[in-house]
């Protein structure tokens, strides 16, 4: 029922509601109720679209229940088999109101047209509802961002299409197949790549001088993927999801630009930016923050930081709850391009259930962000934070990225990698790092050896490099 009082009802029967609602309920069930042999393939063309619910007149979605049921049953659908369906479950409002509905004069024929009329309308009393919870959250409690945020949340809810207007067949699925084929082969003729991609080429591969493809250790990111990194503190998870956004969203003769949403809930805008410059201009991250800079590093600085300004790279720090993060990437997947969504950390984002042990919470946070990527059609990357029980292994050399995470997190990211310090007592500032891959898009484990310039805040192919599995 919808919150503008449209669907409201008094004991007497129906209260106002828009004529043009009440018509097209009444003679969408005269046009099945009609003696007519086009009232079968009427049925059976509606049957999908409308459901109960979507009657503003709850004794018209009783009616629309019987029939439903009448022809599951497979006996015909006529005004005296819905009459006794009705009789059975002692609906007698709805068995009242029958009369009047099946004596209108309507055409079998337009039973699709006024089927559609109900949809719109339980459409509109529905986004109703949504806008109404919305203005709520606004007008509720808390700071003004975060009223914002939780209006947002409630907006993600609103629906947008009719139902039975998807098609889910798999022939439209192998025809977006195809396209999203097409669209690719076409990017790789003109030597160029379109997906997102890390940065480093050991992980990324792609077109050489020659023209000729690389394979690296897992490829780039794709849509509908959710891609997961863990790893020890000062480990070089945002750095490396830095490095990705920057690089997915520089255009380069050899790669085309795309939108990045980076999601952070941890570090600033500011402290984001300033790793993007060092890695940038070749400045230590340390004395950027002291001011410790000479003339020419500031000069380098200020034009790398202008090139940087023109990337399509959104850091966002006010969407802290999965509803308003996928409320922000459908809205900007509306407006245009998005070829990677960041979370800065995955722990830090706020869901609904709790436990004692937080399990279920980090469980539940991988799959709802598999559905956003799903849903969005976008790839999703994703920091997770170890447990104090994950480091103490790691530490002891065993890799379990799913400790304290719960085992279905295996089963809803497509990419699981995990941060490495080969040598712990490393001091050299540019420590060697092995990024394990304990889940890939093919199943079989694989690691890279990198270079950490932790002065920069980037990686690096490691000399001698290789993949391969272990």
């Amino acid at each position: 029922m919808g919150a503008d009082g449209l669907d409201a009802f008094s004991a007497a029967g129906e209260t106002p509601t828009r004529d043009d609602s009440i018509d097209a309920e009444r003679s969408l069930i005269a046009c099945v109720l009609a003696d007519d042999g086009a009232r079968h393939a009427a049925l059976a063309r509606t049957a999908e679209l409308v459901t109960p619910d979507d009657f503003a007149d709850p004794r018209r979605g009783t009616m629309w229940g019987a029939i439903l049921a009448v022809r599951k049953r497979g006996e015909p659908v006529d005004a005296g088999t819905v009459a006794e369906e009705l009789s059975s479950h002692h609906a007698s409002a709805a068995l009242k109101h029958m009369g009047d509905v099946a004596a209108l004069v309507v055409s079998p024929a337009a039973c699709e047209h006024h089927a559609r009329r109900v949809g719109e309308h339980a459409l509109a009393r529905a986004c109703g509802a949504v806008v109404a919870e919305a203005a709520a959250s606004l007008r509720g409690k808390g700071s003004p961002l975060e009223r914002v945020s939780d209006a947002r949340a409630v907006l993600a809810k609103m629906p947008t299409t009719l139902r039975g207007q998807r098609d889910d067949s798999i022939a439209a699925g192998m025809c977006e197949l195809m396209e999203a084929i097409e669209a690719t082969a076409e990017a790789a003729r003109a030597g160029t790549q379109v997906s997102a991609c890390w940065g480093v080429d050991t992980l990324d591969g792609g077109f050489d001088d020659d023209g000729g493809w690389s394979e690296g250790v897992v490829g780039g990111f794709f849509d509908c993927e959710l891609t997961l990194i863990g790893g020890l503190p000062a480990s070089g998870k945002t750095t490396i999801c830095t490095q990705a956004a920057e690089s997915t969203a520089t255009t380069t003769p050899k790669r085309t630009g795309r939108g990045v949403l980076y999601f952070t809930l941890e570090m600033s805008r500011v402290g984001l930016c300033r790793r993007l410059v060092a890695q940038r201009a070749g400045v230590s991250l340390q004395r950027i923050k002291r001011g410790v800079v000479s003339a020419s590093e500031m000069t380098a600085m200020g034009l790398h930081a202008q090139e940087l300004a023109r990337l399509p790279i959104q850091f966002i720090e006010d969407c802290r709850t999965v509803e308003a993060i996928e409320a922000r990437v459908l809205a900007e997947k509306a407006r245009g391009d998005v070829g990677l969504v960041v979370v800065d950390y995955l722990q830090l984002v706020k869901v609904a259930r709790r436990t004692d042990d937080g399990t279920r919470d980090d469980q539940d946070r991988v799959n709802e962000f598999k559905g956003i990527a799903n849903r969005a059609r976008v790839p999703v990357l994703a920091i997770t934070s170890m447990t104090k029980t994950g480091q103490r292994e790691a530490a002891k050399g065993k890799v379990d990225m799913t400790a304290g995470m719960g085992s279905g997190a295996e089963y809803a990211a497509d990419v699981m990698g995990f941060l490495i310090r080969t040598d712990p007592e490393d001091v050299s500032g540019c420590p060697e790092v092995r990024f394990e891959f304990v889940k890939t898009r093919d199943g079989v484990p694989t690691f890279a050896m990198l270079r950490f310039d932790m002065a920069r805040g980037r990686f690096s192919r490691a000399e001698g490099s290789k993949r391969g599995a272990y």
